[in-house]
């Protein structure tokens, strides 16, 4: 998001949520949210991000280039989605799936795999797009063929719904909304 990817509704929310951790200090909401979108659209931001990865020793790249220095899965298969408007994603039981190709931890102690994961393309109120809806990102193909075949009954196409709220609503410090 902050080097310009990841569509809109990623952009909104995240400004949103650094506007108030920022409104935390102090600042005016509406000054907060400026400020915040004016670092991500002149791009200090992500060079912000950059030095705090790299004073936590890690590469600064990964700020601009991650995929240089992200380690990557050896499997990747994509799933499209049927035609139509998304009308629901089960995202819990994504993440649960993500969990099983080992991008999460199901207990205290395993491990985890930082090669694979999912990515999905879709979202909901908007029409399945061209493409791959999904990308599976995992260890083996095995792995990668039994995350795909439960894609299927996680999504509902269908008519048109209008797209979700990103931010239901507001609560200040001060407990008030």
């Amino acid at each position: 998001m902050l080097a310009g990817g990841g569509g809109q509704r990623l952009r909104a929310v995240s400004v949103a949520l650094a506007a108030e951790a920022l409104a935390l200090t102090g600042v005016p909401i509406d000054e907060a949210t400026a400020r915040v979108g004016a670092a991500v659209d002149d791009g200090s931001a992500l060079e912000t991000f950059a030095r705090w990865v790299e004073r936590q020793g890690g590469d600064p790249s990964v700020a601009e280039h991650p995929e240089r220095v992200l380690p990557r899965a050896p499997v990747v298969q994509s799933w499209q989605a049927p035609p139509g408007t998304v009308r629901s994603i089960q995202t819990r039981r994504l993440g649960e799936l993500a969990g099983r190709l080992g991008a999460g931890r199901m207990r205290h102690g395993d491990s985890l795999d930082m090669r694979v994961g999912l990515v999905c393309h879709l979202e909901v109120g908007h029409a399945v797009p061209d493409g791959p809806s999904f990308e599976v990102h995992a260890a083996s193909a095995e792995d990668a063929e039994s995350v795909i075949a439960e894609l299927a009954a996680l999504i509902e196409t269908g008519d048109p719904v209008p797209p979700p709220t990103l931010v239901l609503e507001r609560v200040t410090a001060d407990g008030g909304a």
